[in-house]
């Protein structure tokens, strides 16, 4: 999933398919400030980067890692079912 927010909307809007996104398990990435709600949100899943707007090579970087890096077995399983289970024996 891609997510976009330009630094002047930061505090004042959360795009609503962040909690789709985070939900679904699959990777994201954020393009935008680290000081916004949508870093906060989705920073805690397994398959998140976030680089700064207007910044191409990292944007590169970031999509080459996530897509090497991609659990083939656990892609596009929800969240919540994986967490349900953190913990347990």
């Amino acid at each position: 999933h891609l997510i976009t927010l330009a630094d002047p909307f930061v505090g004042f809007v959360l795009p609503s398919k962040v909690y789709g996104c985070v939900a679904s398990g699959r990777p994201i990435l954020f393009v935008g400030s680290a000081s916004s709600d949508v870093h906060m949100l989705a920073s805690g899943t397994p398959a998140y980067a976030r680089v700064d707007n207007g910044d191409a090579a990292a944007c590169f970087e970031a999509l080459e890692r996530l897509a090497r890096d991609i659990d083939v077995e656990r892609a596009g399983v929800p969240l919540a079912p994986r967490l349900a289970n953190v913990g347990r024996k």
